[in-house]
C-alpha cells in the first residue's frame, strides 16, 4: 500500500493554552538571545585567531618572535654566521650546482638581488634577499583529464583545490592527494616534479588573492594553475620559506590582466628578510608551538559552535513538548 501523504496543514502538533504560549515564546526569545550572543562571541574568537596567525608569521619574518642569533651570541661570548655570509654560501652552492650540470648552456646568470633603498632596517645579523636568490621558482603542468582521478601511483598530483583544502584545515603540509600519476606518465608529459619542501600556491585566477599556501610533504606534481618555490642549498629551511611566503600578498604582485596572474619573475624578485640559519630553526619551532595552540583552540571553538546549533534545536524541541 502507498503511504498516505501528510500535508503541512494536516500535521498534528500539541497546542498549549494561550497564556502558556506567551510564556513559551518569551522563554525561547530569552534563551535565543543568550545563545546568539555566545555564537557571536565564538565567531569573534575565530576571527581573532585568523588575525593572530597572520601577525605571528609577520612577527617571525621581521625578527620579533624569538631572540636573535646576534643577541644570543653576544650573551654567550661566541661568534655566529651572519645572514650575509649565509646568503653568499647559498649563492655559491647555487652556482656550483649549475656548473655541475652536464648539459648546461650559455653562461651562469646570477639571480637578481633586492633593491634595499626603500626597505626597512633589519635586526642585527639579518640581510635582505630575494626569493630568486635562495629558491627555484617553477610552474606546474597541464594534465589531461584522462590521466586524472587515479587513487594510487608514483607521484601525488595536486590542484588549487587541494591547496585550499589544506589551508582551510589550518595545515601547513598538504594532505593526501586525490590524483596520482606514474613516472612513465610524467615523462610522457615532460612534467617535472617539485621537490619535498616546496611551497605551492595559485598563480592565476581569483585564488591568487586568497593567499593560500601549502608545503609538499613529498616529491609531487602540480597542475599549471599552481607555482612552487623550492629552497636551494643548505642555507634556508623549507618551513621558514613557507612562513615567508605566507606573509607575501601575491595579489599585490599580480598582473592587471583579465585574470589575476603572477609570473616566475614576479616571485623571484620579491624581497624578504633572511635570518641566520640557527635563528630560522628557532623561529620555525616557536611558530609550530604556537600554531599547535591555535589549532586546538580553533577545534574547541568549532565544537562549541556545533553544540550551540544542537542546543538551539533542543530548546525548540523542549518548547513544543511542554518541557521548557
Amino acid at each position: 500500500m502507498r503511504a498516505r501523504a501528510v500535508t503541512v496543514a494536516s500535521y498534528p502538533f500539541p497546542l498549549p493554552p494561550l497564556s502558556e504560549q506567551h510564556r513559551i515564546v518569551t522563554e525561547i526569545d530569552r534563551q535565543f538571545i543568550r545563545l546568539d550572543a555566545s555564537v557571536e562571541s565564538l565567531k569573534g574568537v575565530q576571527a581573532n585567531l585568523k588575525r593572530y596567525r597572520a601577525s605571528l608569521f609577520k612577527a617571525a619574518c621581521e625578527g620579533r618572535l624569538v631572540p636573535t642569533e646576534a643577541e644570543l651570541a653576544k650573551a654567550d661570548g661566541r661568534d655566529y654566521e651572519h645572514a650575509a655570509d649565509l646568503l653568499d654560501r647559498v649563492l655559491a652552492e647555487r652556482c656550483a650546482r649549475w656548473e655541475s650540470q652536464p648539459n648546461r648552456r650559455g653562461k651562469y646568470k646570477e639571480p637578481v638581488g633586492p633593491d634595499t633603498a626603500d626597505l626597512p632596517e633589519l635586526p642585527e645579523g639579518w640581510v635582505w634577499a630575494t626569493v630568486g636568490q635562495v629558491a627555484s621558482v617553477r610552474s606546474g603542468f597541464g594534465f589531461p583529464k584522462a590521466m586524472q582521478g587515479k587513487r594510487s601511483g608514483d607521484l601525488p598530483f595536486y590542484k588549487v583545490s587541494d591547496v585550499s583544502e589544506a589551508w582551510l584545515r589550518g595545515d601547513a603540509v598538504i594532505g593526501k592527494a586525490h590524483h596520482y600519476l606514474s613516472y612513465d606518465e610524467a615523462d610522457l608529459l615532460r612534467a617535472k616534479p617539485l621537490a619535498e619542501g616546496a611551497t605551492v600556491f595559485a598563480k592565476v585566477g581569483e585564488a591568487v588573492h586568497l593567499n593560500r599556501r601549502s608545503l609538499l610533504f613529498a616529491t609531487s606534481l602540480v597542475d599549471n594553475n599552481l607555482m612552487g618555490v623550492i629552497p636551494l642549498g643548505s642555507g634556508i629551511i623549507s618551513k621558514f620559506m613557507y612562513f615567508v611566503m605566507c606573509t607575501i600578498r601575491l595579489g599585490d604582485a599580480s598582473r592587471a590582466t583579465v585574470l589575476p596572474s603572477v609570473r616566475k619573475a614576479d616571485i623571484e624578485e620579491i624581497p624578504f628578510a633572511l635570518p641566520p640559519l640557527a635563528e630560522q630553526r628557532r623561529i620555525v619551532a616557536e611558530i609550530e608551538r604556537r600554531l599547535s595552540v591555535i589549532q586546538k583552540t580553533e577545534a574547541a571553538v568549532g565544537s562549541s559552535l556545533t553544540g550551540a546549533e544542537r542546543l538551539r534545536q533542543s530548546i525548540l524541541k523542549q518548547a513544543f513538548s511542554g518541557k521548557l
